[in-house]
């Protein structure tokens, strides 16, 4: 059925010792065989779309704060037991921030175990055991239901194949080398056969492609399906995406000719390839390009404002650029949007990542005001000049990158910033609309909340204060709020009470076309393309975002020219992807795959004295935590607990 050599296929379950049952649908606690139960489940076309469903159940959280790994994971967020926020997480933070910031993982009970479906996270071996029962028991010649046209048939065999591939490609990228389960075989079978191996990077890659590669024929397109029904199943641009992505993680540093990671299983097999091949890139390339030609023939584009998400009349160009960037996430299914997950947890996120604001009185407990940004995160950002602070000469020749953290008064020329006569920071004014997109801070605007652009509202952040420590309810930590994932006009019904939160519910982003752009950049440059190749790719997403083109930019407003080498070009590209996917969970996949979280996770996390009442008090930087990352947190640990059970399981390096 595939091209993959020594490949042992076995039943799913058997991965596991005991695995959690996770009651999600009508049918995820069958057994598999010959059950009577399990016949049911494939009676009839309702039946059947039932057990699809349920494939579709396991699809891990991306919004959902209490259990989405990449939204909370990685450093863009810090949460502490400073704050009431601690009480309300019952003197425990989720899942998700325990494995990035605010625990230590061990080996005996990992955190957001997908291995095992514990400790925060869903079962995925259990996802793809459900998944092969529907494909051995789908077809009309095993049993599967008469009263469906056969075309519609392939299509949900079609997407159950992409969404194993999928669950193989997650594991994938927490575990690296993972067993290769293809088929679901009776409990009965003898107890050998559990004892299943995990395969080698490049044959998991394989794998997952080419289930993909045979799924694709029997996938609608975008265009042909009905939103309001099927909106975030797998069409065919979806599974292309799933194609590349898993492509790009097989050319990216840490599993492609990753030395640091030599791990041999007791067959003698290599689990890591120790040698560098940059054809993995041209692949990559190649699936990247089939991504975005297949979602410029189904209608997918950068999402630009028109701004009629804010009352009044069309807002000036400035806010247009702004709500561009805060759009293409937050909007309903918008034209940029190639997959998404409608979560409850979307409108959680948006209450802890909302904030307070003149106007509303700050006695409820509606918004959490807990998404909060430590500073390092707030220098990533470009300048207004589309640069690094760090290298800008306007920020160097007037000395604003050297007392960026002092508190200043705003002018004439920053209003449209930051409330012009108040005190804010150096760092927040004369930022990229990306930043302004992005992040609430003191004295900053906050535009929406069915406020025309004239009377957009701001946030006062200092103790005391609307926005800050006041009274007993949470605050940002860091005196910083992701803007960017909160809907553009969610309200209060009684703001005269600061309760009744209204958010506007939307799917959380998996894929947008941004990234893949993005990608197709990054992979034209590990092959050595020209720079002139590399950034009108880069400049299309700029423009978007109201940011000057990059050798302009470069040329203009720094003393360097990083565009035209590929180690400059990579750092540039690399800026690119963590500000504009920034807060929505690309940056836990991303500094993983690049190797640099080991640099990101260990920075200190510095905030402002969010305890102070006085502009002199508050602006003063304090820091926080000193983050503890090590090597071996590239990757998951698998538990001890399976390992024991299973002899041929290896466990990852470090742990």
């Amino acid at each position: 059925m595939k091209n993959i050599i020594n490949i042992k296929r076995s039943v799913l379950i058997v991965i596991l010792v005991t695995f959690s049952t996770i009651s999600c649908g009508d049918y995820l606690d069958v057994v598999p065989g010959d059950s009577p139960v399990l016949q049911d489940a494939f009676l009839d076309r309702n039946e059947s779309e039932k057990y699809l469903m349920t494939c579709y159940s396991f699809i891990p959280s991306y919004g959902n704060p209490y259990q989405s790994l990449p939204l909370l994971g990685n450093d863009e967020i810090f949460y502490t037991t400073e704050d009431i926020q601690f009480t309300f997480f019952n003197s425990t933070f989720p899942n998700p921030y325990r494995y990035g910031y605010g625990a230590t993982n061990t080996s005996s009970s990992p955190i957001m175990n997908f291995w095992e479906g514990n400790n925060g996270a869903p079962n995925l071996w259990d996802a793809i055991r459900h998944c092969n029962v529907f494909l051995e028991h789908m077809p009309s010649e095993s049993g599967g239901p008469v009263n469906i046209e056969e075309s519609e048939r392939n299509q949900w065999m079609a997407e159950v194949k992409v969404l194993k591939a999928f669950f193989h490609y997650y594991l994938f990228t927490l575990y690296g080398p993972i067993p290769i389960v293809d088929e679901a075989v009776s409990t009965n079978a003898g107890v050998n056969e559990f004892k299943i191996y995990r395969e080698p990077i490049d044959d998991v890659v394989n794998y997952i492609v080419e289930t993909i590669d045979e799924a694709l024929p029997d996938l609608k397109n975008h265009t042909d399906i009905v939103l309001n029904s099927e909106a975030g199943r797998i069409t065919k641009t979806v599974a292309l995406a799933i194609k590349a992505k898993t492509l790009v993680w097989s050319a990216s540093p840490l599993f492609n000719g990753n030395t640091d990671f030599k791990l041999t299983d007791n067959r003698g097999i290599e689990l890591f390839p120790q040698s560098y091949d940059q054809n993995k890139w041209q692949l990559a390339k190649d699936a990247i390009e089939e991504v975005l030609e297949s979602a410029n023939e189904n209608g997918f584009s950068l999402h630009y404002s028109d701004g009629s998400e804010i009352r009044g009349d069309t807002p000036s160009q400035r806010t247009l650029d702004r709500l561009s960037v805060r759009e293409a996430v937050v909007t309903h299914w918008n034209d940029e949007i190639i997959w998404a997950n409608y979560e409850n947890g979307s409108n959680l996120l948006q209450s802890w990542a909302g904030a307070y604001y003149p106007g509303v009185q700050p006695q409820g407990k509606s918004v959490g005001q807990r998404q909060a940004s430590p500073l390092h995160i707030i220098e990533q950002f470009y300048s207004a000049n589309g640069v690094p602070i760090s290298v800008d000469n306007e920020w160097i020749n007037n000395d604003w990158y050297n007392n960026r953290f002092t508190p200043v008064q705003v002018g004439t020329a920053n209003s449209t910033e930051a409330v012009e006569g108040q005190i804010t920071a150096q760092i927040n004014l004369n930022r990229s609309p990306r930043f302004y997109a992005s992040v609430g801070f003191d004295r900053g605007y906050w535009e929406g909340n069915g406020y025309s652009e004239a009377d957009f509202r701001h946030l006062e952040s200092r103790a005391g204060e609307v926005s800050g420590a006041i009274g007993v309810r949470s605050i940002s930590m860091t005196g910083y709020y992701c803007k960017k994932v909160s809907g553009i006009n969610n309200s209060f019904l009684n703001p005269g009470q600061g309760t009744g939160f209204q958010p506007e519910p939307y799917a959380f982003p998996i894929f947008r076309l941004a990234d893949f752009k993005l990608h197709y950049a990054e992979c034209l440059n590990e092959l050595g393309q020209d720079y002139t190749e590399v950034l009108p790719i880069l400049d299309e997403i700029r423009d978007r975002s109201g940011i000057i083109p990059v050798k302009e930019a470069w040329d203009n407003h720094t003393n360097s020219t990083d565009y035209d080498n590929q180690t400059g070009l990579r750092e540039i590209i690399r800026q690119e992807r963590l500000n504009e996917l920034a807060y929505e969970g690309a940056r836990f996949w991303d500094t993983r795959r690049w190797q640099t979280a080991l640099v990101n996770m260990n920075t200190p996390v510095r905030t402002w004295n969010v305890w102070g009442e006085t502009v002199t008090d508050y602006y003063n930087v304090v820091t926080r935590q000193r983050p503890s990352y090590s090597f071996k947190n590239y990757l998951m640990p698998i538990s001890e607990t399976s390992l024991i059970n299973n002899s041929n399981l290896v466990q990852n390096p470090g742990w």
